[in-house]
């Protein structure tokens, strides 16, 4: 398993597919910083990690690699010490549709394309984002001067899937919090994909209800103008501001009621998932990555159109309500367990390490 941005939910993954396979499977890994250079050079440098494990006499059945990384590059470095071993490339994000505010540098998405056509199959952690990424395509190519070859887009199609992240869940379950004061959660990152301007609207607007508010996540560098009043405007509402480790993470999940997300981009959504595998009531969009974790027959108590404010008031005006509908929904999430996704991937890559 190869990550060129070993941290984070990338860190995770890696970690949590090594420990719950039942297959040997080794890391070959990059710190988590400089992501661009990752995407542009890491392959360089992880493709030298490979000589060094490989002079031993390590081969590989089946190569899993990030999208951190321009896997068409790795694949002819590395060619010299493994040959080509069956190669999956799977997908957390990509740089096609990631709305940056000061426009991307369209190396980085023909990186993710390029990655694509090299792999021998594609894995996307969510139905929305193999969609959104196939749709992209396109428009990408469209930005260089030799046409799309309709052929090219067909075969990653076809070698394209859903194979959904595993999230360490053990030590979740709902706690009782009846009586206690409702809590709301915000667990992302304080970034502009996420919107966080949407969450602080929204709770500002329920300044006259009882409430308290955990924001957990990394921060914004260089301080944020929109959190710095939300924190005024909560003064001492505000549980908790900032990162925390995991131990008190887990605590925090434990006393929270409500997680709440506003996000415009999300391929995924681990962070939820964990929240709501801690009896959290989500209050989340409509759209993204959130219908496909959420059961169907609750979409219509959890899954807000526009904004959250009409939700968002409900189940702060109704805790205990709250509270039963994060726990009708806790035991879903054991889908998205490790000791679930595991054994999936497991018999993916026997299948065709076996074929």
């Amino acid at each position: 398993m190869v990550e060129s941005f070993y941290g984070g939910s990338h860190r995770a993954w890696a970690d949590g597919f090594a420990a719950h396979s039942t297959h040997d499977v080794t890391l070959v890994t990059l710190p988590a910083e400089n992501w661009r250079w990752r995407m542009r050079g890491g392959a360089v440098t992880l493709a030298d990690e490979v000589g060094t494990l490989c002079s031993t006499g390590y081969r590989p059945d089946a190569v899993i690699v990030s999208d951190m990384i321009d896997l068409a590059l790795f694949r002819e470095l590395t060619v010299q010490h493994w040959g080509r071993p069956f190669t999956v490339l799977y997908l957390h994000e990509n740089q096609l549709g990631y709305p940056s505010q000061k426009g991307t540098d369209v190396a980085f998405p023909w990186a993710n394309w390029a990655s694509a056509l090299s792999a021998d199959e594609i894995w996307f952690n969510s139905h929305h984002h193999r969609k959104t990424f196939l749709e992209l395509i396109p428009a990408l190519l469209d930005r260089f001067p030799d046409p799309l070859d309709e052929r090219h887009l067909a075969r990653v199609e076809d070698r394209s899937s859903v194979v959904p992240i595993g999230v360490e869940l053990a030590g979740l379950a709902p706690v009782d919090r009846s009586g206690e004061t409702p809590r709301i959660l915000w667990n992302h990152r304080w970034e502009h994909d996420k919107r966080p301007d949407r969450f602080a609207d929204a709770v500002e607007n329920m300044l006259d209800l009882t409430f308290e508010v955990i924001v957990c996540g990394d921060g914004p560098l260089g301080g944020d103008e929109r959190r710095d009043r939300l924190v005024a405007a909560l003064g001492n509402r505000l549980i908790w501001l900032g990162f925390a480790d995991r131990a008190r993470y887990l605590e925090l999940l434990a006393g929270s009621d409500i997680v709440v997300s506003t996000a415009s981009h999300e391929y995924f959504g681990i962070s939820v998932v964990e929240a709501m595998a801690a009896g959290c009531c989500p209050v989340l969009p409509n759209r993204l990555s959130y219908p496909e974790l959420v059961p169907a027959g609750l979409h219509g108590e959890v899954l807000y159109r526009e904004t959250p404010q009409t939700m968002l008031r409900h189940r702060l005006e109704n805790p205990e309500e709250a509270r039963l509908v994060g726990a009708a929904i806790a035991p879903a999430m054991a889908a998205h367990d490790w000791r679930h996704v595991a054994p999936n991937y497991d018999a993916r890559l026997s299948a065709r390490m076996l074929a």
